[in-house]
């Protein structure tokens, strides 16, 4: 449900 990032928080729920 988040996009992607270039921060920490954004990688682990790229995708999702």
């Amino acid at each position: 449900p988040c996009p992607c990032g270039s921060g920490k928080k954004y990688k682990k729920c790229c995708g999702r």
